[in-house]
């Protein structure tokens, strides 16, 4: 069965953004790519010729996205934590208040 131009592309794009989702700043370019070449093969659809590949392209580059943000959001708690950590180490002891000699 044939399906409309960019349909290959788009599907390719849509699984290297799966597969690069834990690193969200390789993902991010090909989940666009992914989504408009898609819409650009979905455009193109004639009735006759079958859309599942461009579906399933768009599908791939949604969960890659979702993947990458989640992947992106644990990087910056992680990266918060540990600078919370760290941060506390290098503060200089409390003053201690003088005693009072009676």
């Amino acid at each position: 069965m044939r399906h409309p131009p960019g349909t290959a592309a788009s599907l390719a794009c849509g699984i290297v953004s799966i597969v690069l989702a834990w690193m969200p700043f390789l993902s991010l370019p090909a989940v666009l790519l992914a989504l408009v070449f898609s819409r650009r093969a979905l455009a193109r659809t004639d009735p006759a010729l079958s859309n599942g590949p461009a579906m399933a392209a768009r599908v791939c580059a949604l969960v890659g996205f979702a993947l990458s943000m989640l992947v992106a959001f644990w990087l910056w708690l992680a990266l918060s934590a540990v600078a919370e950590v760290g941060g506390r180490h290098h503060q200089p002891p409390p003053e201690q208040p003088a005693e009072l000699l009676w």
